[in-house]
């Protein structure tokens, strides 16, 4: 079977049904990628000492010892302290994503979450959403809001129709769940559907994106015990609080500004024999006050709220 990159090249003296699936990878990416590479080894172990370039050149000591090299996201979910199962991460930017470790190598049958490594051990998910805050901004533009629509005084105008207004929030094409939107999908009240009230689509925007993100981090089986938030909108508290109360579990931000150097850092500790766990309780520690519990009295309306997104959701694919 020839491989085609769509330029007219090709590899057609390539037979893949001679390799195996690992070959066929390796071979896929570029040729004899295979004999340039060093034998899998843990992240955290020590590859030798640093090159004699970087030492002559950047005034690095020869004895530096240098450990294998491992992605952003991985290094992150090291730095925001959730290396363990029931720890997640949820990152709201202009994507918004989910990752967590998990104890097995589970895939998503759906083919939406992603299954990696985790540096430190077994495995971790990453799934991420493409209306993150660009569908929060274009509903704040919609409506000439600014950010205090978003904030816990005004979500708690409209506290009483929690679950009740169902939002598909994607403003435009979505990767999780994989579909061409190219508006909110509504089905609530009169008020709700019209735009006459604001508030009530500002909350069912923000119900509808982590409805969406509690739905489609379930094949991991993974219980959510603890939630690590940070990005931009993090810092909201009304954002914050509602990501508490969909998932029924406590929200913390860590003082952390960039984590993935942080974890790529802590990763060069552990291997340089230093206990993780004992860097993380130091260097992941949640920002002073800023910690947010789930309003219990909201668990069974956003049980029962999940499963009616899921239906409103399968009904507009």
């Amino acid at each position: 079977m020839p491989i085609d990159f769509g330029d007219g090249a090709g590899m057609n003296l390539l037979n893949l049904a001679d390799l195996s699936w690992d070959e066929k990878l390796l071979e896929a990416t570029a040729p004899d990628l295979r004999e340039k590479l060093l034998p899998p080894a843990a992240t955290t172990s020590v590859q030798g000492k640093i090159s004699p370039y970087f030492v002559a050149k950047y005034g690095f000591s020869p004895n530096c010892q240098t450990t294998l090299f491992t992605g952003d996201n991985p290094a992150s979910l090291v730095g925001m302290g959730a290396t363990t199962p029931g720890n997640v991460v949820i990152s709201l930017g202009t994507s918004d994503t989910f990752f967590a470790a998990m104890s097995g190598p589970k895939t998503d049958p759906n083919g939406f979450g992603h299954v990696f490594g985790n540096p430190v051990g077994r495995f971790m998910s990453l799934i991420c959403f493409r209306n993150g805050s660009l569908a929060r901004e274009a509903l704040r533009d919609e409506f000439s809001l600014d950010w205090s629509a978003f904030d816990c005084d005004a979500l708690a105008t409209t506290k009483s129709a929690a679950g009740e207004n169902l939002m598909l929030p994607f403003y435009g094409p979505e990767i999780t769940p994989r579909h061409d939107f190219n508006q909110p999908v509504l089905k609530g009240s009169a008020e709700f559907e019209s735009g006459t009230n604001p508030a009530l689509q500002v909350r069912a925007l923000l119900e509808g994106q982590f409805l969406n993100m509690r739905l489609h981090s379930q094949w991991m089986g993974v219980k959510t015990n603890r939630i690590r938030l940070t990005g931009g909108a993090s810092k909201n508290d009304g954002i914050a609080q509602m990501v508490a109360d969909i998932f029924q579990a406590p929200v913390e931000r860590l003082d952390v500004s960039n984590s993935a150097a942080l974890g790529a850092a802590l990763i060069a500790a552990v291997a340089d024999h230093q206990d993780l766990s004992d860097l993380q309780a130091i260097f992941c520690q949640a920002s002073g006050g800023s910690t947010l519990a789930p309003d219990t009295s909201l668990a069974q309306t956003y049980d029962v709220a999940l499963g009616k997104f899921k239906e409103l959701l399968d009904a507009n694919r």
